[in-house]
């Protein structure tokens, strides 16, 4: 590793720290953050999408119109 008193061990921790902070902007971490949310939402629909079946309006409307859930009077 770097001998120690010598300065370089401190000047290198200093430099590495330095280009963490100038890199890791907050505008570099929202473009990170957004690309993983879009990224995994597009993964997650996409699953979605193929595996929730669609709905029968023929099967479900009938029983809905004579539910007591209904919001519609014909009287």
């Amino acid at each position: 590793m770097y001998g120690s008193g010598t300065g370089n061990y401190t000047d290198v921790v200093w430099q590495e720290l330095h280009n963490h902070v100038t890199t890791q902007t907050a505008q570099a971490f929202v473009n990170s953050f957004l690309s993983r949310v879009i990224r995994a939402h597009s993964e997650h629909y996409l699953d979605d999408v193929e595996d929730v079946p669609a709905l029968d309006l023929n099967r479900v409307l009938p029983r809905y119109l004579k539910s007591s859930l209904c919001s519609f009077d014909d009287h």
